[in-house]
């Protein structure tokens, strides 16, 4: 069989009347019956649209694939904007991995690995993400992916709530960035096993050490159950009271961790085997600033190569 490529420039009339402009098919030789062509077969292929509205107002049956170039209209462009089409009701719309269609169908996402967080309508700049970064979050978790923070800055005002195992990851520290605004950065609400953190700022909107404040830049709820086979690692935490505060943290990798204008590096209390490396504390000097505090027992620290700077007390 011999098959050529073809992009259907206009609506067409037959097999198939709702073939939008840009849809793309694959148009082969036909099954051959006493040496002759019998028909032709087609096999439709990705349709391409410009955003995620118009995709939601085309006609697409069940079985379609949809790729847009943005979110929405005069966006950035989004890589791994790509869906199928399902059926109704298949899922909820969240906004990302599932829209309802005007049709009555759905698209679904196709995703591989990782997520990038754009997908879910994250924006960059002055404009809130609270309930987009949330929906990605959630997503994430429940499906084990990766989620991506894209380089940018995405602003929220609420802390965002980590409820399973999730792992986050940015471009570098230099240009990915959250930037939680009034409130804490990230909420695990308990303890969880192979959550990881790499290549990220975040980033308190006004620093501690220009108005302090009460925020801590990733925290967990629950202190009574044991935190297990975490990274950190090529994080720059910016102007939080603390940084990072999780008790019984166990076999966990804090490297490359920076923290810049903020008052208490890390809180890891009734911890064990916690590697800091290649790290730097650069907290304010103002009566109680720490670098690192273990306020119960805690072993099996190994702390090489790391810095801790201005703190009242160190260790």
């Amino acid at each position: 069989v011999d098959y050529k490529q073809f992009t259907v420039a206009e609506r067409s009339n037959a097999p198939y009347t709702l073939l939008p402009a840009g849809y793309v098919a694959v148009v082969g030789d036909a099954t051959l019956s006493n040496g002759r062509v019998a028909q032709l077969q087609i096999e439709l292929r990705t349709i391409k649209f410009d955003n995620i509205a118009t995709m939601k107002s085309a006609k697409l049956v069940v079985g379609d694939v949809a790729m847009c170039k943005r979110y929405s209209a005069g966006g950035e462009l989004v890589n791994g904007l790509e869906f199928e089409i399902v059926a109704g009701s298949t899922g909820t719309d969240d906004g990302g991995s599932f829209h309802n269609l005007t049709n009555g169908t759905q698209a679904r996402l196709i995703v591989g690995s990782r997520v990038d967080i754009k997908t879910f309508g994250c924006v960059i700049g002055n404009v809130l993400n609270n309930l987009t970064l949330q929906s990605a979050i959630n997503f994430c978790v429940a499906e084990g992916k990766i989620l991506h923070v894209s380089r940018g800055t995405y602003i929220y005002t609420v802390p965002m709530v980590v409820s399973g195992a999730l792992k986050i990851q940015g471009d570098t520290r230099t240009v990915s960035f959250l930037l939680p605004v009034g409130c804490d950065g990230l909420h695990y609400t308990a303890a969880f096993s192979g959550c990881e953190i790499k290549d990220l700022a975040i980033k308190q909107a006004v620093r501690y050490t220009d108005t302090p404040n009460s925020f801590t830049a990733i925290k967990n709820l629950d202190n009574t159950n044991k935190s297990q086979y975490y990274i950190f690692e090529n994080i720059r935490i910016d102007g939080f009271e603390t940084a990072l505060a999780i008790d019984r943290l166990w076999n966990t990798k804090i490297e490359n961790f920076q923290v810049l204008f903020s008052h208490v590096g890390i809180v890891a209390s009734l911890s064990v085997l916690v590697h800091i490396d290649n790290s730097e504390i650069n907290v304010d000097s103002s009566v109680g600033s720490r670098g690192l505090v273990c306020a119960t027992h805690s072993e099996g620290f190994f702390i090489s190569n790391t810095l801790f700077f201005g703190c009242e007390i160190g260790i």
